[in-house]
């Protein structure tokens, strides 16, 4: 998980070090994205939700692909960062480093969940 997950550049006090840290910005950017869509009926379902997703993860009951744990959240945590950060824009039908597509793929997720 280090050499492959951990965001951030080897080195710098930016960079993700625990597993914690990996799992939380994976499911909080997957309960925000779940949120904002109104897939929740209510805080106390959203709450629970994450909760139960950081347990299992952590509890290796189950497991995200690798493009889960290496690409969701980064964008919060460098949101200026446009190197690498490439997107489909459903508007213009091309792939744009400007626009950023946050909540589909995620949603996409929490559907499999279901």
């Amino acid at each position: 998980m280090a050499s492959k997950y951990f965001h951030g550049a080897l080195g710098t006090p930016e960079r993700e070090f625990s597993v914690k840290q990996l799992i939380n910005r994976v499911v909080d950017t997957i309960t925000k994205a779940g949120i904002s869509a109104g897939y929740f009926d209510g805080a106390e379902s959203a709450t629970a939700f994450q909760n139960d997703l950081k347990f299992l993860l952590v509890n290796q009951k189950v497991a995200f692909n690798s493009p889960v744990s290496f690409n969701v959240g980064c964008f919060a945590l460098e949101p200026s960062n446009t190197g690498g950060n490439w997107h489909w824009n459903p508007r213009t039908k091309e792939v744009s480093s400007e626009y950023r597509v946050q909540q589909p793929p995620v949603l996409r997720v929490l559907h499999q969940l279901s």
